[in-house]
């Protein structure tokens, strides 16, 4: 069961980064890329992407846009900046 969730993660992982090379503006690879990130205990690579989709996002798309602020504040709150 465990090698099943380590593969699937895997090509996900490969999955999203082939989306960040070919769409590298694209919001939602970058909130993906942010959430697979965040699963796997990479705060800070996670923080830069959801940043990175924030400022990606098309304003007509608010619901992306309020998780995305939401994720980033959860994994922000309490450190200094």
């Amino acid at each position: 069961m465990v090698l099943v969730i380590e593969r699937v993660a895997f090509c996900g992982r490969i999955l999203i980064r082939s989306g960040l090379w070919s769409t590298p503006n694209n919001a939602k690879v970058h909130y993906n890329y942010a959430n697979l990130q965040t699963d796997v205990g990479n705060v800070s690579l996670a923080v830069k992407h959801y940043r990175a989709a924030i400022q990606s996002v098309h304003r007509r798309c608010k619901t992306l846009d309020k998780r995305i602020k939401i994720r980033l504040k959860t994994l922000t709150f309490g450190k200094k900046r």
